[in-house]
């Protein structure tokens, strides 16, 4: 079957692969007669397009408009909140997810990367999804967090590790690391959140003139 730029992903694709619970990877004719290769999120209630070597779906404009224009990137058709008006603005039913119950503070520079260490479910599946696979996650976020700390080579650039508080237990490990600094989170992380902000918390902090926020593996 010859493919075409336009209709249904599955009439419009080749080399269409699954994996990791309905990911899809795939190539998608464009009008210029080129192959976009495209992986996405494949969720059965949508009906999903190719559009010119690009994936849509059923509502993935979302039918929101601005200034009588339809945005197909997210980041156009929702108002940007900085994450300083987020941590700011949390109630108090919400801040002891954002409080530091203990600090070890190894290492002072003006550059510095922030990491956060936390427990979820590793394989981001729907089904049980606060279940933690102890051997994949370790392998996956701690094991490659240490192996990415023994490597390290950045003399002018220091670590801030913000590390749930079920994670106690690992700090002796840390505290090896020189370049390290380790914010003991006074919660644990019910999934990725909040474990995913904590890193962003000290983003303003003036002593540094330059920061890093990036996953740990």
């Amino acid at each position: 079957m010859s493919a075409t730029c336009n209709g249904t992903f599955k009439d419009t694709a080749r080399n269409i692969v699954y994996f990791d619970n309905n990911m899809v990877r795939c190539d998608l004719l464009a009008d210029d007669g080129n192959w976009v290769h495209n992986i996405f999120k494949f969720f059965p209630q949508y009906e999903y397009y190719n559009v010119n070597g690009k994936i849509e779906w059923t509502n993935c404009r979302n039918n929101v408009e601005i200034n009588n224009c339809s945005h197909e990137h997210i980041e156009r058709r929702y108002k940007k909140v900085s994450i300083q008006r987020c941590l700011e603005n949390l109630t108090s039913d919400y801040d002891e997810w954002f409080e530091i119950q203990k600090q070890y503070n190894n290492c002072v520079r003006s550059k510095c990367i922030f990491i956060s260490l936390f427990k979820k479910n590793a394989n981001n599946t729907f089904n049980n999804q606060f279940s933690v696979d102890e051997t994949y996650w370790k392998n996956k976020y701690y094991n490659s967090l240490i192996n990415n700390l023994d490597n390290y080579k950045y003399t002018d650039i220091c670590v801030n590790l913000y590390l749930a508080s079920d994670l106690s237990h690992y700090i002796p490990e840390f505290l090896k690391y020189t370049f390290l600094n380790i914010f003991l989170m006074k919660s644990e992380s019910v999934g990725a959140g909040p474990g995913t902000l904590w890193r962003f918390m000290h983003i303003n902090n003036k002593i540094y003139n330059t920061v890093f926020v990036c996953d740990i593996d």
